[in-house]
């Protein structure tokens, strides 16, 4: 069903999971890690991080907004010129939120 989805709302061009990469912040600090699943869309590129979260339908969107420092890190390491979107797949829930940075 997730993946059906992508394909119903995003209609990918390209799809990579587990997408590593390295960045330095403003700071200096390197930073490293992984991209859950990554999208290339006519629209530009889509960030999906998926996470586990048994909790109610009524924090889904504060749970997700939690995630924003993490999300931000990804955003600037694919392409911080251009915003990417930036959704938090809540697995246990099947909920794509969106988080705006």
């Amino acid at each position: 069903r997730y993946l059906a989805f992508i394909q119903d709302h995003f209609n990918p061009t390209a799809q990579c999971v587990e997408v590593p990469f390295t960045a330095v912040n403003e700071s200096g600090q390197r930073i490293t890690g992984f991209i859950d699943h990554l999208l290339e869309t006519e629209a530009g590129p889509v960030i999906i991080d998926h996470k586990i979260f048994p909790g109610k339908r009524s924090d889904w969107e504060a749970k997700a907004l939690s995630y924003s420092g993490q999300l931000a890190l990804y955003r600037d390491a694919v392409d911080p010129d251009h915003s990417p979107r930036t959704l938090i797949h809540l697995v246990t829930g099947g909920a794509l939120v969106p988080v705006s940075l």
